[in-house]
């Protein structure tokens, strides 16, 4: 069974125990729940460019999402997100490896083959997204193989006086660990601005 197969497969799998039941009458409305879509101004459609940093569901802080959601539809919505990532870097690997044969079997042929320094930038992506690939097929199989109370949290375990404290300080230690990576992640390059001051300071002082 080749990788997309057994990705498909497990998909399915993991749908069949969480997603309910559906009836065919659900989808009767559907034409009309589509005629609006098709009638709307294109000017109204957010640009690609804007739309594509914008998350695909306006999410609850995580402490909202601790104490108010069960634990089973928080494993689901980290299945969700991690099937979304995973199609994207399926994707994203296989185009770096259809890209290295491609550039090795130039080289080989001495047609229109590329310098050592490309090839071995392409090799390095090709490797670095495999990889990627594999580490979140890793971790969306082992989410989808744990089990999950149906109540939240809270309710599940029955927390009671200092218990309830503990896991407030833990919620929010985890809320503010979030909230550091969000802002890294939104400002890659404040660290090295911060230091090139001071690069630049040092001569001065000498002087």
């Amino acid at each position: 069974m080749s990788l997309r197969e057994h990705f498909a497969d497990l998909l399915i799998r993991v749908a069949c125990r969480i997603a309910p039941p559906v009836s065919p009458d659900e989808f009767e409305d559907l034409p009309q729940l589509l005629e609006p879509l098709e009638d709307a101004d294109p000017l109204m459609i957010p640009a690609s460019a804007d739309a594509a940093d914008l998350p695909s569901v306006e999410p609850l802080s995580l402490d909202q999402r601790v104490i108010s959601r069960s634990v089973k539809t928080l494993k689901a919505e980290a299945i969700s997100s991690l099937a979304t990532l995973h199609a994207a870097h399926l994707v994203g690997a296989s185009v770096w490896d259809e890209r290295r044969i491609a550039a090795r079997v130039n080289a080989a042929s001495g047609i229109k083959a590329a310098s050592p320094e490309v090839l071995a930038e392409i090799e390095g992506l090709a490797v670095t997204w495999q990889n990627d690939l594999s580490a979140i097929t890793n971790a969306l199989q082992q989410v989808a193989a744990i089990s999950c109370p149906e109540a939240p949290i809270s309710q599940d375990l029955r927390l009671e006086g200092e218990e309830q404290d503990l896991a407030a300080d833990l919620i929010e230690s985890c809320s503010v660990e979030l909230t550091r990576h969000q802002l890294e992640l939104a400002n890659p390059q404040d660290e090295d601005s911060e230091q090139e001051p001071n690069a630049e300071q040092e001569p001065n002082q000498q002087d």
